[in-house]
This record gives structure tokens, sequence and C-alpha cells, in this order.
């Protein structure tokens, strides 16, 4: 109890029990974690039928292979996303363990619109469509779309990586 100026203000005391409120900040709904090689391709063996997992670690090797930077997720799912330095200093694509090639055009046209176009071009020649605002999408396909493409899909990362 304590006054102030005109006013008297009382305190309360509890006696009993206290509970504490848990409070969790989460920037996202689901749990994130650091992949490393060995986790993504154990995570991929598990969650991905055989003829999928080839095509998942054809892709793979290929950007292992050729890429200046193998960037891995950090999400509930593993995930991978290869920066080829010489076409651009962003990613092309990303490939996960939950099925999806997700193709970073949004990414890509930040850092030059005539190689999102190129891009673009050179993946709807072997089958691939999009959007007209694909500049602002990451559009995805799934294993159904893009597994029976994997050889040619890798082949238009060869050429981009040419023509740069």
């Amino acid at each position: 109890y304590y006054k102030h100026d005109t006013y008297e203000i009382i305190i309360p005391k509890i006696f009993g029990a206290e509970v504490k409120k848990d409070i969790t900040v989460s920037s996202s709904g689901g749990s994130r974690r650091k992949w490393t090689e060995e986790a993504l391709l154990e995570d991929a063996r598990q969650k991905l039928t055989i003829d999928e997992y080839r095509g998942f670690e054809q892709i793979y090797n290929f950007s292992k292979e050729h890429a200046t930077e193998m960037r891995l997720g950090t999400g509930s799912y593993g995930s991978f996303s290869p920066i080829f330095g010489n076409i651009s200093d962003r990613s092309l694509f990303t490939l996960s363990t939950d099925k999806r090639l997700a193709f970073n055009f949004e990414w890509t046209a930040k850092v030059s619109e005539s190689l999102a176009e190129e891009f673009k071009s050179k993946l709807e020649s072997i089958g691939f469509s999009f959007p007209e605002n694909y500049t602002e999408l990451r559009p995805s396909v799934m294993t159904d779309e893009w597994l029976s493409k994997t050889a040619d899909f890798i082949k238009v990362i060869e050429e981009l990586q040419k023509s740069s």
C-alpha cells in the first residue's frame, strides 16, 4: 500500500500455487534444423522411392561437382540450393526431400531479368510451363513432373554455365 498524490494504491498479495505461463517464440510454425550432407541424403533415402532418390542424387551430385557453393536448408525437411557463381550469386533452384523442385525465378530476376528469362525459356523447351508473372514467384513441381526430365534439367544448367 502506498500513496501517490491524491491516490491510495493497494498492491494485492496472492497466496497459494503460482503458475508461470510458458511463452515460446518461433519464427515459423515448424521445427528448423541445420542440415548436413549426410543427413540430407539419408532423409532423401527414407522419404523418396528408389527412382525418385536416383533423380535427387543425380541433381545433387551434379550440383556438388559444378556449383561454387552448396547451401543446405534449415527446414523440417532436407533441401539444397546450389549457387553456380559463374551464372548468378543466387540459387537457380532448390531441390527438397518433400519431392519438390523449386525454380527460384524471383531471386534470379532480382539479379538479372535476362537470366531469369533465359532460364525459363530453357526449362519450357524441356516441357515445364510457368505463369506470366514467373519473375515474382518461385514455382515448384513435384517428382511426377520433374523426375522424367532429370537429365534434361541438368543439361539446362550446363548450357547456362557455358553461356555465362
